[in-house]
């Protein structure tokens, strides 16, 4: 490109480069594991779906000043396996087991970070879909209230806590009431 301008160069070279980074982001997006889990509930008329979630991520803390390690470096890894089940309209199943690992951290990990495969959630909820109106859910389940500062599971943990709960509620276009037993 001898005799162009530098701009000129850049302008064009942005112009070729723009679509296949929009193109490349576009697939990083696709996920197949959910594509099939649409392509199954669309099979099923919604009747059954699951879920597969995985996740790693790296933590270092340096400077701490108690504890075995000052310095520490961990890959924490989660791993959630579930299915739903809609048998009826007015009528769910969900469970869902978890496996969290800490694979470089050694024998004495502490329960906030390992926790072999252990079942997270089994509940069933009745009315799910209903927008105004009662409904009810029984069972082991992960709940968020009060923006997760009064009962609530934080994402960031490698151990998400659930709790056993029953809860009746009764929905109208401003309000929402629940009764609630944890």
């Amino acid at each position: 490109m001898a005799g162009c301008p530098s701009w000129a160069v850049s302008g064009k070279l942005s112009v070729l480069l723009l679509p296949t980074i929009a193109l490349s982001m576009a697939m990083a997006q696709e996920d197949p594991l959910q594509d099939l889990n649409r392509q199954l509930k669309q099979a099923t008329h919604d009747l059954f779906g699951f879920t597969f979630e995985q996740r790693t991520r790296w933590e270092q803390r340096s400077g701490v000043n108690f504890g075995k390690d000052v310095n520490q470096q961990d890959m924490l890894s989660r791993l959630r396996i579930g299915a739903q089940l809609a048998p009826a309209g007015w009528l769910q199943i969900h469970i869902m087991g978890q496996d969290s690992r800490v694979p470089f951290y050694g024998v004495s990990a502490p329960n906030t970070l390992r926790d072999t495969m252990d079942l997270q959630e089994a509940y069933t909820e009745f009315f799910p879909g209903r927008k105004t109106g009662f409904g009810a859910s029984a069972g082991r389940q992960m709940l968020n209230y009060g923006e997760a500062r009064l009962i609530g599971v934080p994402q960031w943990s490698n151990v998400a806590r659930t709790y056993d709960n029953a809860r009746v509620y009764y929905r109208t276009a401003k309000a929402h009431l629940e009764l609630l037993m944890v």
